[in-house]
């Protein structure tokens, strides 16, 4: 699974690339008024790129803002 992928690892593209297509393969989305079943499974590998980017960011130190709603 994508956690077994990036433990351990040194972080580049290309690896939270690898990781975003196992997250988007494990996904279980189903179709609703809010999007169809593969908009949900795209939106799943693009969450995990965004998030592990800014958990690499702030590991690096700087200082980066967190979208509330």
């Amino acid at each position: 699974d994508a956690e077994a992928l990036l433990t351990g690892r040194v972080p580049s593209d290309a690896l939270v690339a690898d990781a975003a297509a196992l997250v988007r393969a494990a996904a279980q989305p189903f179709d609703d008024t809010r999007g169809s079943a593969e908009y949900k499974r795209h939106l799943a590998g693009v969450l995990l790129g965004r998030a592990f980017g800014a958990a690499l960011a702030r590991a690096r130190g700087a200082q980066v803002p967190t979208l509330h709603v």
